[in-house]
Formats: C-alpha cells, structure tokens, sequence
C-alpha cells in the first residue's frame, strides 16, 4: 500500500470525524423518535454511516 501523507492522513481523520458524528446523531435520534417508521429510518441512517465510517477506516489501516 501507498504510504500516506499528513495532508491526506488529516482528510481522513476529518471524514472519520464526521461520519461518527452523523452515526452518534442518527443513534440519538432513532433513541428519542416515538415514530416507529422514522426511528426506522434513524436506524438505517446510522447503519449506513458506521458502514462509511469502516470503510474509510480500513483504508488507513
């Protein structure tokens, strides 16, 4: 694998930071919802973001 720079090593820790935000929000969300297609939703959304996050981490490792 490449070696990767600090410049790109940052980008990545940024979509890191993000994606873990969007999964700790939607997890909330889906905690707090009293609609039960929303929190759905909320679920899935979080779901997805955490495949984002394993994605974008796997690439670093």
């Amino acid at each position: 694998m490449k070696k990767i720079t600090e410049k790109e090593l940052g980008a990545y820790n940024e979509l890191l930071t993000q994606e873990k935000a969007a999964i700790d929000k939607f997890n909330y969300y889906a905690q707090n919802c009293k609609d039960p297609e929303l929190k759905k939703l909320c679920k899935e959304a979080a779901e997805r973001h955490q495949e984002h996050f394993n994605t974008i981490f796997a690439q670093i490792q």
